[in-house]
């Protein structure tokens, strides 16, 4: 686990388990770390958008996220019951056996700004159109 605890009960439970926390880094400190994980879980109800599946996708790992996530268009995602051990267990050893996910990268490749701004104006546009 990389980052803040927000959850004292939860991280306990995670350390309890074998899990280790590592403290907030840098961005160029962060891809390493992403680039040569074998599968990114984030089996966590916190960050419900999650960015941070965005940054491991654009390394190409396996990707492992929970049910009540928001988004639903993520390629080749593995989906575990969240909150639930043998769920995240069974996705993640799911996930070690995966290739890298080259298509959620590519997709990923796309999102520029400028895309991200244009398909925005797109949204506003049939708002103010209604």
């Amino acid at each position: 686990m990389i980052g803040e605890s927000v959850s004292e009960d939860y991280t306990t439970l995670c350390l309890s388990e074998g899990a280790m926390l590592y403290p907030a880094m840098n961005q160029d400190t962060l891809k390493k770390w992403y680039k040569n994980c074998s599968v990114y879980v984030q089996a966590s109800s916190n960050e419900t958008w999650g960015m941070a599946v965005d940054e491991a996708g654009t390394q190409g790992v396996p990707i492992v996220i929970s049910t009540g996530f928001e988004r639903q268009n993520i390629p080749d995602v593995i989906v575990c019951k969240h909150g639930n051990k043998e769920s995240i267990k069974e996705a993640i050893q799911k996930g070690l056996s995966q290739r890298e996910n080259l298509s959620f990268k590519a997709e990923l490749q796309l999102r520029t700004w400028k895309n991200c701004a244009e398909d925005y104006q797109k949204i506003y546009n049939e708002i103010l159109n209604k």
